[in-house]
């Protein structure tokens, strides 16, 4: 069985929050750590949570589990170590909001690797249309500064020339 061991001190590289703003894909889920796909069960070895096990959880019944812990497999809290969880189990997995961690929604015979990995695609592109985004807000920028330079040149120009007129009849 996993021991305490295993989660003190920061978490590695690897497993720190990705800084890319994430989106639920499916509209209205309620992020808990049951539609969660990081939510896993660990006796000897960590497994992922089937659909039907999932929905065991929902209706409050814990009994499939039969002597192994829920934890999070990104290692934001563990049945066995965190306190708040003992006697609030059902409360705490499939009630309370994690919107404040790793929270990626549960993707049915697919393995924690694969999710880190389409998760971390999936930022890269939203960097990436941002950054295409502020580019061509950029160059629409120029373009117009481009086109309208001739217009505020003569504007500018005019300008001068009348302050200069009114400079030079103020001085005489």
């Amino acid at each position: 069985m996993l021991t305490e061991n295993r989660f003190k001190g920061a978490p590695p590289k690897a497993l720190k929050k990705i800084p890319c703003k994430r989106k639920v894909s499916a509209v209205g889920i309620k992020k808990t750590c049951v539609d969660c796909h990081f939510l896993c069960k660990n006796g000897i070895d960590i497994h992922l949570l089937s659909k039907e096990e999932r929905g065991k959880i929902k209706k409050g019944n814990f009994e499939f589990l039969e002597g192994m812990s829920l934890n999070c497999y990104k290692k934001c809290w563990h049945e066995d170590i965190t306190q708040e969880i003992r006697g609030n189990r059902y409360n705490l997995i499939a009630e309370k909001d994690r919107s404040d961690c790793f929270f990626t929604e549960y993707r049915q015979n697919m393995l924690f690797s694969a999710v880190e990995e389409l998760e971390k695609r999936e930022c890269d592109y939203r960097e990436a249309n941002s950054d295409r985004r502020l580019t061509r807000q950029g160059l629409y920028i120029a373009a117009a500064a481009i086109f309208f330079a001739p217009f505020v040149d003569k504007i500018v120009g005019r300008f001068w020339s009348l302050l200069a007129a009114l400079v030079s009849g103020v001085g005489s």
